[in-house]
């Protein structure tokens, strides 16, 4: 059995170490306690091993099932893919899920996690132990920071909230797409108050909670809508929203006049503007942070 092979030879005995931090979101600047968990390097090792058996081609037809929804469930995914379902719809109904780690429960993942090929030769018993042990805290639930993490809580949540959404949604012409704990739902025709009340049904259902300071119900053509950090304005176009680009510009202004920025840090924040400006003809400002960063970035060689 697979799982009994993950934990030979391990240098240690996996294991994570918590942590909190305040996380501020570049588009909003709301500030926001954040618990992550740092996992040794036999906690790496094992998770990192285990997710190729989730992955594995031999599950291709259950996990394309399970997924379809889920924009974040595959190398490569990204909120810009997420996004372009959406870029020609009208009407925007927006949910956010309220602590989704902590809400997994590890009964129910294990169940889900059966369906797939290679796991039908482990037992219900044998499964929720080793994920209770290797994947969940007492307190935390499905760990945050755990690599196996963002696969698990996609498998989870596609089989037990995508599903049943999309046979409601699908009816009604509705474009439905989720970035891990972000469900996005479009139309051109606005979306009834009884779809809203009935997708919120599995959401709750399956124990999630709703953030319904973040839920949002948008007219594009009265309100840009923010769709996972991208701006879509009315008739298609995506934009980066300004208080981020005006974060970017103020970390590339100060590596470039005082340093003690990670140049990293830069880039990454760099390449979610650079995914949209590949789709559309950049504006003056795009232009110009790609300059001041190509300004600050060593010569390629």
């Amino acid at each position: 059995m697979f799982l009994t092979k993950l934990l030979a030879d391990l240098p240690d005995k996996p294991r994570f170490n918590f942590f909190t931090f305040e996380d501020v979101n570049p588009v909003s600047g709301r500030v926001k306690q954040r618990t992550v968990a740092a996992p040794n390097i036999a906690m790496k090792l094992l998770q990192r091993g285990f997710i190729p058996h989730l992955r594995s081609s031999a599950n291709r037809e259950v996990r394309e099932r399970i997924l379809k929804y889920a924009t974040s469930s595959n190398p490569g995914d990204s909120p810009l893919q997420n996004v372009q379902k959406h870029r020609r719809s009208r009407y925007f109904y927006l949910i956010d899920f309220s602590n989704a780690y902590r809400s997994v429960d590890v009964g129910k993942l294990a169940s889900v996690l059966l369906q797939l090929n290679n796991f039908k030769a482990i037992t219900t018993d044998q499964l929720t132990t080793f994920l209770a042990t290797y994947f969940f805290d007492e307190r935390w639930g499905l760990v945050p920071g755990g690599p196996a993490s963002q696969d698990l809580f996609n498998l989870y949540a596609g089989a037990l909230v995508d599903l049943p959404i999309g046979s409601i949604v699908e009816e009604q012409k509705v474009v439905f797409t989720r970035y891990i704990d972000d469900l996005t739902f479009s139309s051109m025709e606005p979306i009834p108050d009884q779809v809203r009340r009935d997708v919120r049904d599995p959401i709750l259902r399956t124990g999630f909670q709703i953030n319904h300071r973040k839920c949002e119900r948008i007219d594009n053509r009265k309100t840009t809508v923010i769709v996972t950090g991208i701006g879509i304005a009315n008739g298609g176009r995506l934009f980066i929203p300004r208080p981020y680009v005006r974060k970017l510009r103020g970390l590339i202004h100060r590596a470039r006049t005082k340093g003690g920025v990670d140049i990293r840090v830069i880039a990454g924040m760099m390449q979610i503007l650079h995914q949209v400006a590949q789709t559309q003809r950049m504006n003056i400002l795009e232009q110009r942070v790609f300059r001041e960063f190509h300004a600050l970035s060593p010569p390629k060689r």
